[in-house]
């Protein structure tokens, strides 16, 4: 009863690129970009084929709409055929993005098995495993049917492929809501999940439950690992789960403290040394990185009197040809005697006593004040991976940059 398959997600084929494709102007950057989507579906197809599976599951958002582009759908049925060709069995779910009804991708999927979105259905491949799984629809947005899941009188491995949040994932729509314990108890073996873009196991073991995420990065805040996973399952239903990289680019944000920098190298170094950092850590072809500088530095105003062609000329130079750099956001302060700068202005003192109390204060309150900023003045301040104290300061420095360039 040995058995390997695929599970992949969110491949969303046909993705526009809005807004960010030109954030990277050159011609055959746009041109890698507008095609990854597919670049990553052929290598799970080749990955597929290479490692002989018996059969590969797409959990939703196959497409990024129902309405995808012809070459999108061109290489999305090539790519079907070629895992005919080798005896590989497909099955998928549609998602939210690409919903039944779905003329496009019932055509597309055609020699495979699309599950209809009005009741669960279960196939069994000979031998190996039990398949069940339902399609994403409208009218079923807002329902648990996760939980009307339910093991069939076989001893075979049993599988649900289905598109949804479980546990109510934040930021993500809450489609097909399900908890947890939904899942475990309708006695599958493995849950093969899509729509959340970063992979996560729910569960580790009886069931497995897992989301693969998705197979590419679509813009800077997916700037996690994308793939999806190879997985074994012996004899004995001991499952593997191996996570294989497919997104041949990454975009990423990278927020980056140039602290008490004083000379241009030594701005250069340390964005260097950042961006060297996250490529080493993360496995894709080319890196489009955008960056936002802050901290304090003595060339605050020469940084921001640098025009974004000289910005991108510097910081771009001695990178490997892999690391491409879009946007540059200058949030950076000046060094300068803040005890002084208080003396002389009553708002700043007043100011600096606030947040001086507030380091010892609760910590949603710091993030609140952040996240206003942001709003109202465009920041990018990322408060994920700063310190508490880190965080009370950047707030702070970030309001006197504001009141320093109204009264400049």
């Amino acid at each position: 009863m040995a058995l390997s398959f695929i599970h992949c997600a969110d491949l969303h084929l046909g993705t526009p690129f809005k807004g960010v494709a030109g954030r990277f102007s050159a011609t055959d950057n746009v041109h890698e970009i507008l095609h990854a989507p597919e670049a990553a579906f052929e290598k799970i197809v080749d990955f597929a084929i290479e490692k002989k599976v018996d059969f590969v599951l797409f959990a939703g958002d196959i497409t990024d709409s129902v309405n995808v582009n012809w070459r999108s759908i061109s290489v999305l049925t090539a790519g079907l055929e070629k895992l005919a060709n080798a005896n590989i069995k497909v099955f998928a779910v549609a998602g939210n993005h690409d919903a039944m009804p779905n003329p496009t991708l019932e055509n597309a999927f055609k020699n495979c098995v699309l599950f209809d979105c009005k009741n669960i259905e279960y196939h069994e491949i000979s031998g190996k495993a039990v398949i069940g799984g339902i399609s994403f629809c409208a009218e079923n947005a807002a329902k648990n049917t996760a939980a009307n899941f339910q093991r069939q009188n076989s001893e075979l491995f049993q599988i649900a492929l289905f598109h949804g949040n479980i546990g109510g994932r934040q930021g993500y729509d809450n489609y097909s809501p399900a908890s947890i314990g939904d899942l475990v108890n309708c006695n599958m073996d493995y849950w093969a999940l899509g729509h959340i873009h970063e992979t996560a196991f729910l569960s580790e073991k009886n069931p497995v439950i897992l989301y693969s995420g998705a197979t590419l990065s679509r813009d800077v805040n997916e700037s996690s690992p994308k793939g999806f996973y190879h997985v074994q399952v012996d004899d004995f239903k001991n499952v593997k789960c191996d996570f294989i990289a497919s997104s041949p680019l990454l975009f990423c944000r990278l927020d980056i403290r140039l602290e008490n920098a004083d000379s241009m190298p030594e701005i250069k170094n340390q964005i260097r040394k950042n961006i060297l950092a996250f490529v080493t850590s993360n496995n894709a072809d080319k890196y489009f990185m955008e960056l936002v500088l802050n901290g304090s530095t003595t060339l605050d105003r020469e940084l921001r009197e640098q025009t974004d062609e000289d910005l991108h000329f510097l910081f771009s130079d001695g990178l490997p040809g892999c690391c491409i750099i879009g946007r540059i956001t200058i949030q950076t302060v000046g060094n300068f005697d803040r005890e002084l700068f208080c003396r002389e202005n009553i708002f700043a003192a007043d100011l600096h006593h606030s947040f001086k109390d507030e380091k010892s204060a609760d910590f949603p309150t710091i993030q609140a004040e952040l996240g206003t900023l942001k709003r109202n003045y465009g920041s990018f301040i990322d408060s994920e991976n700063l310190s508490f104290e880190e965080l009370a300061e950047d707030a702070e420095n970030e309001i006197i940059r504001l009141i320093t360039e109204d009264f400049a």
